[in-house]
């Protein structure tokens, strides 16, 4: 049977702590068992680390085995990532905690998902518990579908002249398969 206790040690002395559980039955007889901690000076940490997806872009058309890379940085330092995918909850198909230069990667093998649009999510974690997330759209295509989405210009128009602000438009139609 657990048994849980909390200590909040805010208002503790700094320093080494010998921890005792014991447990006595109805007969009175009775076991130990303790440990040592030490308490030290909290780093104050409410700032989220900050990430960012570099491959696949938002949007690619992928299949087969694909390279995931994102960057991740905190101001205390990331503890780990999470590369997650959208099905019908998010499942953390990989973890990283070995950074090559700020870059985490992960692999994922798309034959093991369904055709269509799905949200790639990377979370990375700090020591203090804050997390910070960003996110991008893939369309995976184990099909062998080769038709490419239609891109259409809308402003502004073939010819026209322009001056000063300039706003662009595009429609693009994916092909029907997704």
């Amino acid at each position: 049977m657990p048994y849980d206790f909390s200590w909040e040690t805010d208002e503790v002395e700094l320093g080494g702590y010998v921890i005792r559980a014991v447990a006595v039955d109805d007969e009175n007889d009775e076991s130990e068992a303790s440990i040592e901690i030490e308490i030290i000076e909290s780093p104050f940490d409410e700032e989220e680390p900050i990430v960012e997806i570099i491959l696949p872009p938002g949007d690619s058309i992928v299949d087969g085995t694909i390279n995931i890379v994102a960057i991740a940085m905190d101001n205390v330092g990331v503890e780990y990532v999470d590369f997650m995918i959208k099905e019908e909850d998010r499942v953390v198909f990989e973890k990283d905690s070995t950074p090559a230069f700020l870059e985490y990667s992960a692999s994922l093998n798309t034959n093991n998902y369904p055709d269509g649009l799905t949200n790639l999510l990377i979370a990375a974690y700090d020591a203090a518990g804050n997390y910070g997330t960003d996110s991008v759209n893939i369309y995976i295509n184990n099909s062998g579908d080769t038709v490419a989405p239609v891109v259409e210009l809308c402003e502004p128009l073939n010819n026209d002249t322009i001056s000063d602000y300039i706003v662009f438009r595009a429609k693009v139609e994916v092909p029907s398969y997704f």
